[in-house]
């Protein structure tokens, strides 16, 4: 994560505050999880929810 946010440092990006804060929240959901099940795969479970909900246009 630190290696995203100095890339765009770096590059002189700027995040919307809300888009950052979506980001260290996904970061620290993916770190409980694997702290609870080492083999969780956040993305693919994301990805499932995300793909649905574009299909069904929520």
């Amino acid at each position: 994560m630190n290696d995203v946010f100095s890339l765009l440092s770096r590059h002189r990006i700027q995040l919307e505050a809300s888009f950052a804060t979506i980001i260290l929240a996904i970061a620290m959901l993916e770190g409980l999880g694997k702290s609870l099940d080492p083999n969780l795969d956040i993305l693919a479970k994301a990805r499932t929810v995300l793909l649905g909900a574009a299909i069904r246009g929520t």
